[in-house]
């Protein structure tokens, strides 16, 4: 009652699956760029979603792109402000207030 009907679905989605995609036309850089930012946009929710859980985030690109696309680390910590700060400063590797 008040809904469309099984056939009606069914000629919808129908309809919708004759029609090419709009991406169909685009060149594979065009694709590859898009494909990219969709997955930048996924690490960013990401870090919004375990910020306000509590977490200390950074989202780190570790090598070029031209290397590898899957360039992304999402780095997440509960720590004390002393442990986060060390790696904000870039020190991962526990060696927090060494000299450099």
């Amino acid at each position: 009652a008040g809904g469309a009907s099984a056939a009606g679905q069914c000629a919808v989605a129908s309809n919708a699956t004759k029609a090419p995609p709009c991406w169909a036309q685009w060149t594979y850089e065009q694709r590859r760029r898009v494909g990219l930012q969709c997955k930048r946009l996924v690490d960013h929710g990401r870090v919004c979603y375990l910020r306000q859980r509590g977490y200390q985030c950074r989202l780190v690109y570790f090598v070029p792109e031209e290397c590898s696309p899957e360039n992304a680390l999402l780095l997440c910590w509960k720590a004390s402000e002393a442990s986060a700060k060390a790696v904000d400063a870039g020190d991962l590797g526990g060696n927090a207030g060494a000299p450099q």
